[in-house]
Order: structure tokens, then C-alpha cells, then sequence
């Protein structure tokens, strides 16, 4: 959710006098909304713009992204929040010691495997890249924090080619395609459904995996 308050921004004339150039009492954009801005130019509408970007500041007010304002946050600061919350990180995240500039690692905290999941879908997010690629992400978690990152997962893979290495049938439930490999090579290939239907590696361990669950 985009929100601005009370924006205010002015331009200060050669004679010293201040022209008002925005005066935005309220204005909201709820997530996935298309807004369009039109009018003459000099109307304001760049630097709107250049505004909710952190281009430029207004003289006062509000613009708060997800809750954020980011007149107290540095851009890379938005940025990161926004990726830690498409991946599900961000709670955890404000929860350790010292929020986001919290070391982690070889003297710093040590984190779950779901939590060293989650932040490597972050990561993935904040570079925006053209082609995910994943390896095993809901490997070694429990069935609560597997749930979590696979709905992660399809948020950061939406709009986005991705590869994903995967193990659990779970995984797999949003993918258009099924790649079998076997000694280097693709043993068997199609959707879920026509390699359930076939005989090979990939319905025998299915099938398997099923029955462990049913166990």
C-alpha cells in the first residue's frame, strides 16, 4: 500500500517568493492498482513521481510504502523491506537483535534453515532478476515454514522464467513443466500429470513419497 499525507513541495523564485507545486492532502494506491496521471505540462506530475521515489523530498508530509516512511528510510532501506516481505522474511527480521543491521553468520546469530531460506529469497528478489533459479528451497524444514516458502516462492516467481530444483511433490504444485534428469541427461519430461501417468523414476517416487506421507 502506497500513502501520502498532507504532501507539500514548493519551488523558491529567483525574487525569494516560494510557488507551490504540490498539495496532496491524501492520496492512496492499494497493491496491484494501475494509477494513471495526466494533465498539462507543469501540472505536477513528475515530480510526483520523482517524489514517491525518493528523487526528490517534499517540504512536508507523508509517503509511506508498506508501512514505511520513507522520509526516515534511506531507498535501499524500502527496497530491502519490500524483498524481505515478498519473501515472507521480514518478521523474523524485525524481531532479531538489531532489526536488519543484525550480523549473521560466523560471529553474528545463527539462523534456521527455514530463516537462511527465506533471506535467500530475498536476495533473489532485490536483484530482480529476469530467471530464478532455486535450489531445493523447502529442503529440511517443517511442514508450517515449508508452507511459508513455497507462498514465498510464487510471489517471487510471478512474472519471472524459473528453475527450481526440488525433491518434494509440494513444491512442484505451481510448476508448467517436469524436467526427469538421470546421469546427466533428461530421462523423462512433461507436466505433472503426464509423468504421473507413465511409467519411470518420477511416478515411482511419488508414489513413494505419498505413502510415507499416508505412514
Amino acid at each position: 500500500m502506497l500513502v501520502l499525507r498532507n504532501i507539500k513541495k514548493s519551488y523558491r523564485e529567483p525574487d525569494g517568493n516560494r510557488l507551490p507545486i504540490l498539495d496532496i492532502p491524501k492520496f492512496s494506491v492499494a497493491d496491484g492498482e494501475q494509477v494513471v496521471l495526466v494533465g498539462r505540462s507543469g501540472c505536477g506530475k513528475t515530480t510526483l513521481l520523482h517524489t514517491i521515489a525518493g528523487i526528490t523530498r517534499a517540504d512536508s508530509g507523508e509517503i509511506v510504502i508498506d508501512g514505511i516512511d520513507i522520509a526516515t528510510k534511506s531507498e535501499e532501506y524500502v527496497d530491502r523491506v519490500r524483498a524481505a516481505k515478498i519473501a515472507a522474511a521480514h518478521e523474523f527480521i524485525a524481531d532479531l537483535p538489531h532489526g536488519y543491521d543484525t550480523v549473521l553468520g560466523e560471529g553474528g546469530l545463527d539462523l534456521s534453515g527455514g530463516q537462511r531460506q527465506r533471506l535467500a529469497i530475498a536476495r533473489a528478489v532485490l536483484l530482480d532478476p529476469t530467471i530464478l533459479l532455486l535450489d531445493d528451497p523447502a529442503a529440511a524444514i517443517d511442514p508450517h515454514t515449508e508452507h511459508e516458502i513455497l507462498t514465498a516462492m510464487e510471489r517471487a516467481m510471478q512474472g519471472r522464467t524459473t528453475l527450481v530444483v526440488a525433491h518434494r511433490l509440494s513444491t512442484l504444485r505451481q510448476c508448467d513443466q517436469v524436467i526427469v534428469m538421470a546421469d546427466g541427461r533428461i530421462a523423462q519430461h512433461g507436466t505433472h500429470t503426464s509423468l504421473m501417468e507413465a511409467d519411470g523414476h518420477y511416478r515411482d517416487a511419488a508414489e513413494s513419497q505419498l505413502a510415507g506421507a499416508k505412514a
